[in-house]
């Protein structure tokens, strides 16, 4: 395989990861989040909180910690969507 041949492969790859968070991103907007269950949710390598997450879509619904800057900190995550 050629420089070039590995390029254009890894700008379709790109090209497919991007198209599928975008996909998922509409998924969870349109999921009611009707079944839920408790969890571990992990935000960023070191962080792990207890959590409810939605059974259908994966998405975190909310964080169950009683450490109120993880909470906060969530939540303020949430409105970057």
């Amino acid at each position: 395989m050629s420089n070039e041949e590995i390029k254009a492969d890894c700008e379709l790859q790109y090209k497919a990861i991007s198209d599928a968070r975008l996909r998922l991103k509409q998924l969870r907007a349109a999921c009611n989040h009707e079944k839920t269950f408790e969890g571990n949710y992990s935000w960023r390598a070191g962080s792990i909180e207890p959590a409810t997450i939605c059974s259908f879509c994966g998405e975190c619904i909310k964080i169950n910690s009683s450490d109120l800057s993880n909470k906060e900190w969530f939540e303020w995550t949430q409105t970057l969507k």
